[in-house]
């Protein structure tokens, strides 16, 4: 399918955690996009949203002159066929089949869904009502075997109920993937990405249930099988991963380390065996959620929009990381988001 790619979702605008609101559909795309050629083959998405808001990143092919600015252009949907409003849901970008796959959450009531979304940069599909019912779980795709992994979440609302399976899904139904003892525990909003050089989905930290504590500094791989532990001491949660093309290197943005809701500021990366501090530099301290920050394999860059600051208030700048350092992108964008979801 030769069409850019899209990613919709949902989540709290410019309001504080406890609280609900509604939104649209948006998509980032670049400046005088109709007077240059269709984008063709396969072109990397970012997308975010709040309840019903859809958003994009549409790149433009390589022409001689400088790449205008970016900015946000919202993408109308068809209500009727539209997921509704939700928040604390997961969306990946499923490279084989050219589609962003949103797997459920939490609607603003507080009802938890099982039900899996396709975004195929026109319309929205909804092609499973069966899947895990969980939200503030992590999911991240793996190309080498073309299938989009999820692991953990909360199956009900307050602090209880968290669960540690592993499903998979290989773009037409769902399974649980029976594994042995040893795995991570089941915390959630942990950072979950694939490393593309070592072909394995690497999970990282989490929040402890009941308590919401912020212990859990624990570093996994995922082959599809087994889970393996290969690191300690990072402790982390309600963070971003994001796999860094441009260094080859796994990278954590946000996220607290305490449990007194204060996010803990820096880019930390991953060199296989330990987590080491990169830049304190950019972005300011907040809780992606693991959904906030995407790379762009177009342009080479990392994506951030958004996310929760320390008080709650949903923020709304968007920032791109090179591989060398941030730079903050001044476009309008959707508005304050705070657990929306991009990919």
């Amino acid at each position: 399918m030769n069409t850019p790619k899209t990613i919709g979702a949902a989540g709290l605008s410019g309001c504080k955690a406890g609280e609900r609101s509604s939104a649209g559909s948006l998509a980032l795309r670049f400046h005088n996009l109709a007077a240059l050629p269709r984008p063709r083959g396969r072109v990397r998405a970012l997308a975010l949203a709040a309840a019903l808001w859809t958003v994009a990143l549409l790149s433009l092919p390589t022409v001689a002159a400088a790449s205008p600015p970016a900015q946000w252009v919202r993408i109308p949907t068809d209500p009727a066929s539209t997921p509704r409003a939700r928040h604390n849901h997961a969306m990946v970008f499923d490279e084989v089949r050219e589609v962003i796959v949103m797997h459920d959450g939490r609607l603003q009531d507080g009802t938890v869904l099982s039900a899996t979304w396709q975004w195929d940069g026109q319309r929205w599909t909804q092609l499973a009502t069966d899947g895990p019912r969980v939200f503030q779980h992590s999911m991240a795709y793996d190309p080498s075997r073309g299938v989009t992994v999820l692991y953990g979440g909360r199956t009900a609302a307050g602090h209880a109920n968290p669960i540690g399976d592993t499903w998979e899904w290989d773009g037409q139904s769902w399974t649980r993937i029976e594994v042995g003892p040893t795995k991570p525990p089941p915390p959630v909003m942990g950072g979950m990405a694939y490393d593309p050089i070592r072909k394995k989905v690497v999970r990282q930290g989490g929040i402890t249930a009941p308590n919401d504590t912020f212990d859990v500094g624990k570093t996994w791989e995922w082959e599809g099988q087994t889970w393996t532990q290969i690191a300690d001491g990072f402790i982390r949660g309600a963070h971003s991963l994001l796999f860094d093309a441009v260094r080859g290197r796994m990278l954590a943005f946000g996220g607290s380390s305490t449990g007194n809701n204060s996010p803990s500021p820096g880019l930390w990366e991953f060199d296989g065996d330990q987590w080491t501090l990169l830049t304190a530099a950019g972005p300011s301290a907040r809780f992606p959620f693991n959904r906030a920050l995407v790379w762009d394999a177009h342009r080479n860059v990392g994506v951030l929009y958004g996310g929760a600051a320390g008080s709650g208030e949903g923020l709304d700048d968007t920032w791109e990381w090179d591989g060398v350092g941030w730079q903050q992108v001044n476009v309008p964008g959707p508005g304050r988001r705070g657990m929306h979801a991009m990919a």
